[in-house]
């Protein structure tokens, strides 16, 4: 048999298959017609309950170099952003992207290294504080190392640090694109010398009694854990009307968790209308919190279990 029968029987068969194949697609085809006409009687109806609400593809999927790709798969490792300081929301300082998990990153500030991972730290990429490089100069804002990494080397050495964060970023920038959804945030209505209650940043699975020690603006304000002790040591973050964990006074009593009460309190039970009284202060009002139902929607039954058990110890 020549080589020619041989290729020629090939090519046959390959032609037969093919041809079944779209025998087989046609029938489906005709299957699905029969069942949607079946269901659904009235095209036109159908459509307009179908498309009324529907909303095109984002851009970013359909046209230009990023076609394809969800906001949160355009911030690559290496990616360059600036990051608010945690106790001043005047400072910025750049971060470098080490890992992109969902939109979940780690970051790791300019000037670091892996002598210093247990710096880093992980930020949902909308988070308040991230924000594009460049941000904070065009926003008149200061560039400065965060406060409590300062002493770890000198002046001249963060300058460099931060120059080369600058020219690193400016040779791949991030697409605006990936800002568009970034939360702007409202007006707070709280005053110096306000309590509330707060989720400790300090320590897992407290909630601990807080002040309103500075107000920066309309946006962000200051508060610093109440410590009566004798050795205290300020401990302060920066908030805003819609930070998580901020709460009103006694929210973790009508919600059955535990509150830990101010070291070097006298007495073992606290009572928020005592507290108060004593001190001659102020319980920030309910107004000031927009958030708290969602605030409670988003812990863990299983959090609320552990902080109950450890404010009975």
């Amino acid at each position: 048999m020549s080589l020619f029968v041989l290729l020629s029987g090939g090519e046959e068969e390959e032609e037969e298959e093919e041809e079944e194949e779209e025998e087989e697609e046609e029938e489906d085809n005709i299957y699905l017609r029969k069942a949607i006409k079946e269901k659904h009687s009235d095209w036109t109806e159908f459509l307009v309950q179908d498309l009324t609400g529907a909303r095109t593809a984002p851009a970013n999927l359909l046209e230009g170099p990023l076609r394809g790709k969800n906001t949160v798969d355009l911030i690559l490792e290496d990616s360059v952003l600036e990051l608010r300081d945690l106790w001043d929301p005047s400072l910025y300082w750049p971060v470098r992207v080490l890992q992109n998990v969902g939109g979940r990153l780690r970051l790791r500030y300019a000037g670091l290294t892996d002598d210093h991972r247990a710096r880093d730290t992980w930020l949902f990429y909308l988070d308040v504080r991230l924000r594009p490089l460049g941000w904070a100069l065009e926003n008149r804002l200061a560039l400065e190392p965060p406060t409590v990494l300062r002493a770890l080397n000198s002046a001249p050495y963060w300058q460099e640090a931060l120059e080369e964060a600058r020219l690193h970023g400016q040779k791949s920038p991030l697409p605006l694109e990936v800002f568009k959804d970034h939360e702007d945030l409202p007006h707070h209505s709280f005053r110096l010398g306000m309590k509330l209650e707060m989720v400790s940043p300090w320590e897992q699975m407290q909630i601990c009694p807080v002040t309103v020690s500075q107000v920066y603006n309309e946006i962000y304000f200051l508060v610093t854990l109440d410590d009566l002790s004798a050795d205290a040591a300020p401990r302060s973050v920066a908030c805003h009307a819609h930070s998580p964990g901020i709460l009103p006074v006694q929210w973790s009593m009508k919600n059955g968790v535990g509150l830990q009460r101010p070291r070097g309190l006298a007495g073992h039970d606290f009572d928020w209308a005592d507290y108060l009284k004593q001190g001659g202060s102020e319980a920030a009002p309910d107004a000031c919190f927009p958030d708290t139902e969602e605030v409670l929607l988003s812990f863990d039954s299983a959090w609320f279990q552990s902080s109950a058990a450890n404010s009975q110890h």
